[in-house]
């Protein structure tokens, strides 16, 4: 026989066992409740799904980077007229131009772009509402309908806030929404395209069949 028995092992009277099951409760109530009140003062941030193209133009507001990222591109491609051919690429606070034919200058170059001007470039873009147009205006789309033939044509690309949009144009087609024409010719006038672009043949033509 074992010489040191275990004493008896008391049980807790039926009214203290109640008694602590209740105070647990109430930690574990109380505990929740200050849990719920911290998540209320100190809401944690949501994670949303990636928006899509139509939303990309609506963070410019509210997004302080939206400009390292930033890049526009327009390439007009001439017409049958003899319009000015060139591209004009900003990103990286440069503007890279290039002449390709009836232009006064050809070749590349790249000039500096400050923050003003790509502030207002990127303004331009916002008011536009660019990433929710359509991305043909050509004469493929269907909906072209064009009133003259051989109209001149460009295309012009973005990329903000990790999207990217390119939008083909003829300037022919009737459908194509004036505030996509304004953001082109808002980018020209804003680079200030006519101190290397000249005046084109198309231009010259036109004046001199208005005086004749």
């Amino acid at each position: 026989m074992n010489s040191n028995p275990r004493p008896p092992h008391k049980r807790l009277p039926r009214s203290g066992g109640r008694f602590f099951l209740l105070a647990l409760v109430i930690a574990v109530a109380i505990f929740v409740a200050i849990k719920v009140i911290q998540f209320g003062l100190h809401p944690h941030p949501k994670t949303t799904p990636p928006k899509g193209p139509v939303s990309a133009t609506a963070e410019v507001a509210s997004a302080s980077d939206s400009l390292k990222g930033f890049e526009v591109v327009l390439w007009r491609q001439g017409c049958a007229a003899g319009c000015p051919d060139y591209a004009l690429h900003y990103a990286k606070g440069k503007l890279h131009y290039t002449g390709i034919s009836d232009v006064t200058q050809k070749g590349n170059l790249s000039v500096d772009f400050d923050g003003y001007h790509q502030q207002r470039l990127l303004d331009l873009v916002e008011k536009a509402a660019f990433f929710s147009l359509k991305d043909d205006y050509s004469l493929k789309s269907k909906d072209c309908h064009p009133s003259r033939i051989g109209a001149s044509k460009y295309v012009l690309g973005v990329t903000l806030n990790g999207q990217t949009k390119k939008i083909s144009v003829n300037e022919g087609c009737t459908n194509v929404p004036p505030k996509l024409t304004q953001l082109a010719e808002g980018i020209d006038k804003l680079t200030r395209s006519k101190r290397w672009i000249g005046t084109s043949k198309a231009a010259v033509s036109a004046t001199a069949s208005k005086t004749s």
